[in-house]
């Protein structure tokens, strides 16, 4: 069976968007404190030029039975977001976030506006042994840290889902 010119060209064209669309595929982490309930989102870069396993953002809500929606956001290209390898990632609140940000916000005991940085680990790694058992698991377990300005810290164990889209 031949095809046409035409027809070869709108294949070539149909493969390209398919597969295209797969590689752009989007990915991060939820995660949920045990004791807080708070919820912890990270979402990875999808354009290949900023590098997909790179994180974008970090978005951090209250529990699912108050009112509280989001308490703050953290993000990769402001610089209050930082990938420190293997499933570890580090929001710093800043001096001009602690200026705008509400008393009312709390996190963990403590007031947003007192904490130096909050630390998400997954401890998960897209390269190791063990990456594809991860990327098949329902749930990961992780570790919360409530860092404070003045010092000391809070931990907490989270219930961890990786995050997947095309």
């Amino acid at each position: 069976m031949k095809l046409s010119a035409t027809a070869f060209v709108r294949s070539i064209g149909f493969l390209g968007i398919t597969f295209g669309s797969i590689a752009a595929q989007a990915d991060g982490f939820r995660c949920t404190g045990d004791q807080t309930g708070i919820h912890i989102q990270v979402y990875n870069h999808t354009a290949a030029s900023e590098g997909t396993r790179t994180p974008a953002i970090m978005i951090i809500s209250g529990p699912t039975d108050t009112a509280t929606k989001t308490i703050a956001t953290f993000n990769k290209d402001e610089g209050t977001l930082l990938y420190q390898g293997y499933g570890n990632y580090r929001a710093t609140i800043t001096d001009e976030m602690r200026d705008g940000i509400d008393g009312t916000k709390a996190i963990a005991g403590s007031q947003l506006k007192d904490l130096e940085t909050i630390t998400l680990d997954t401890n998960f790694s897209y390269s190791s042994h063990d990456a594809q058992e991860a990327r098949d698991a329902d749930h990961l377990k992780g570790v919360i840290s409530y860092n404070r300005k003045a010092g000391g810290a809070q931990t907490e164990n989270a219930n961890c889902k990786r995050y997947t889209k095309n």
